[in-house]
């Protein structure tokens, strides 16, 4: 449906009104410099006013709303729905608060408390038509779809000149077999608006399905024209060429729209039927791989692989597949009857025999059954299981297995560097620790320490002057000197002699604690260096039973991070209860794979200092990898509102999961 991701509409009328309960010009002034932000769509910016000002006054009913559109605008949607409900427990008639709470509830899934909210913007404004769109949708989302025409049906009468409602309303008629009702709805919808994407892609859908392919064709084509980055329209106008018999347009478009979308499981198989069908079973073969990693449940990609190896010759790995499908769905006929054949052809005679009995007895206990359409299609064994897919199918996407693919790219580490004095802001200023304070100013006036994890730029120039900073030290302070040499090093990846540079240092003066944390680093870094190094060098193996020629990684190295750990815990000892030495030690336990420790060690740095945004979002992180995802996502979300700009794209990928 077209419509729960946008919620401008509603808060731009909001947001000319300035708030009566600001009575300080420092309240007014985040106020409108957060509102600002959100008119301009800089949403991440806009939190930092929000934050100030919730932290200000936490009765301010209409901030927690503000940060929750930012959140919600951000893909946030589970802190968008907390700050929505702080809201309504500052103003219990907050209309806006339960709307918006209602279309974060329904994105997330949850359509009975988002019509329950619905239900009480209705009655607090019964006169707000925005309320019976969103209802609308919801109610479909959870397939009451007289309900959902109701809705519709009273929007219309207030807002009778919005396109999109006619394409809700049309989709819903479909659903209904009402196709007339639901043609009517779209064309009325394009006469309305002559730009609307999602109109023509569902009306030429409809006409597609109705068998209509010239109709078709020129509303996917009108599609592209109005946006030429949306890939349903390229997939779309592909599945009519296919009907049409235009395989090279059909490849063309179908290439266009894996490119814009690489991992869609629905258009790569389709690409690996249509491959299959003109005799590219190589490339076909490279499809269903990727299918299959994508949707690793889905029996129809194994059991369609199998064929394209059979007569690619690869007799052994074909059998692999047909188990698999039988495996996935153990009353398969045809998938025990092929499996027979690959055994016979490889001499198996009494296993392809034993295939054949069970495939003879599914097929007479299904004819058995033949007013069940659910068996009747498997009793059929000339049926063919290669069919184009649309994206209506039900492409098995519950069983995939996102949380086996995690990209644990962690925030990094934090080390000392010598920066310009105030080039790079005091970390956190909220957070004080005396012993840091003292150090960073052990330099001159132009130069401070500074402990930080943003990567740092230095040019050569940059490199010759911290050695120049060095040598100045040696005599007066030489564990500083070394420090400041072995940085230098590290910065050029001389990590080798950086750390015995550290060594130095720490044997000039063992009580500084920011030394042994900076070695730490370097020898995590190293280990890093040398395994993407190996990694790019892998050794491959092929498989000597076929000719698949699957590559498999040979694990030449177990890397080992207790160095690093050692100089962590020494550290800890020199300077207790410092957030940043637990923060790297749980990076460092993650890097070893130690994933219980690694959490435990981010959740003490957040215990000594709450507002760690990098710790929350690599137990996050963490967390989703063992597939703790609710607390997971409630971790990012709040990095997110801590000012990590990249924990919105996280959660846009690992915890938004639209009904």
């Amino acid at each position: 449906m077209n419509t729960l991701r946008r919620i401008a509409i509603v808060i731009l009328v909001l947001l000319v009104n300035p708030f009566s309960t600001f009575a300080q010009i420092d309240k007014e002034y985040f106020f409108n410099n957060g509102r600002q932000c959100l008119i301009d769509k800089k949403y991440a910016e806009s939190l930092d006013y929000f934050n100030v000002l919730i932290k200000t006054d936490h009765t301010l009913h209409e901030a927690f709303f503000l940060r929750g559109i930012a959140k919600y605008n951000l893909d946030d949607l589970i802190g968008a729905n907390h700050d929505f409900s702080e809201a309504i427990k500052l103003n219990p008639v907050y209309t806006q608060a339960y709307h918006y709470r209602a279309i974060t509830s329904a994105r997330m899934g949850n359509t009975d408390a988002a019509i329950a909210d619905l239900n009480n913007a209705s009655l607090l404004r019964p006169e707000y038509p925005g309320i019976y769109y969103s209802r609308g949708v919801t109610h479909f989302m959870s397939k009451q779809f007289e309900k959902a025409l109701d809705d519709y049906n009273k929007f219309i009468q207030k807002e009778p000149k919005v396109s999109d409602v006619y394409v809700n309303r049309g989709i819903t008629y479909l659903f209904m077999k009402d196709t007339t009702a639901a043609l009517n709805d779209y064309n009325k919808a394009i006469s309305l608006d002559f730009s609307n994407v999602d109109a023509y892609l569902k009306r030429g859908h409809l006409q597609m399905v109705q068998k209509k392919l010239k109709e078709a064709l020129t509303d996917f084509n009108k599609a592209i024209e109005l946006d030429s980055t949306n890939f349903m329209a390229y997939f779309n106008r592909g599945l009519v060429y296919y009907e049409m018999k235009k395989y090279n347009n059909t490849m063309a478009d179908f290439n266009k729209s894996i490119r814009l979308e690489p991992n869609n499981p629905v258009i790569l198989y389709n690409r690996a039927i249509l491959r299959a069908q003109v005799r590219d079973l190589n490339n076909a073969v490279k499809d269903y791989d990727q299918v299959a990693k994508l949707t690793p449940k889905n029996v129809l990609v194994y059991y369609n692989r199998a064929a394209v190896l059979v007569e690619l010759g690869m007799l052994r790995e074909a059998l692999k597949d047909y188990t698999r499908a039988i495996a996935l769905y153990p009353d398969f006929a045809n998938a025990y009857m092929n499996r027979s054949y690959i055994k016979r052809r490889l001499n198996d005679m009494k296993s392809a025999k034993a295939d054949f009995d069970i495939a003879t007895k599914k097929i007479k206990e299904y004819r058995s059954k033949l007013n069940d359409s659910t068996f009747s299609v498997y009793a059929d064994t000339s049926k063919k299981f290669n069919a184009m897919m649309s994206f209506d199918a039900n492409f098995d996407e519950n069983d995939m297995l996102i949380n086996s693919q995690v990209d644990i790219k962690l925030r990094p580490l934090y080390r000392i560097e010598v920066t310009a004095a105030d080039t790079l802001p005091q970390l956190q200023n909220a957070y004080y620790y005396p012993a840091y304070d003292r150090f960073r100013n052990s330099l001159n006036n132009k130069q401070q320490l500074t402990l930080t994890n943003q990567p740092q730029k230095q040019t050569p120039a940059a490199i010759d002057s911290l050695k120049a900073i060095a040598q100045l030290l040696v005599n007066g302070k030489p564990a500083l000197a070394s420090m400041i040499m072995a940085i230098a090093e590290s910065s050029q990846n001389q990590y080798t002699k950086s750390i015995g540079t550290y060594g130095k240092a720490i044997d000039a003066d063992p009580k500084n604690g920011f030394t042994f944390i900076n070695r730490a680093t370097v020898q995590a870094e190293m280990i890093d260096f040398t395994k993407s190094i190996e990694n790019s060098m892998q050794p491959t193996l092929l498989d000597e039973k076929g000719p698949t020629m699957a590559k498999q990684k040979i694990d030449v190295t177990v890397y080992n991070y207790d160095q690093a750990i050692d100089d962590l815990n020494k550290a800890a000892k020199l300077l207790p209860n410092y957030a940043y030495i637990d923060y790297n030690l749980g990076n460092i336990y993650a890097l070893s794979n130690r994933m219980p420790e690694a959490i435990q060690s981010y959740t003490k740095a957040i215990e000594e200092y709450p507002n760690l945004a990098d710790a929350y979002y690599n137990r996050g992180l963490i967390q989703i990898y063992l597939k703790d995802t609710n607390k997971g996502c409630l971790d990012i979300s709040k990095a997110g509102e801590l000012g990590i700009r990249d924990a919105y794209a996280t959660l846009k990928k690992y915890c938004i999961k639209e009904k």
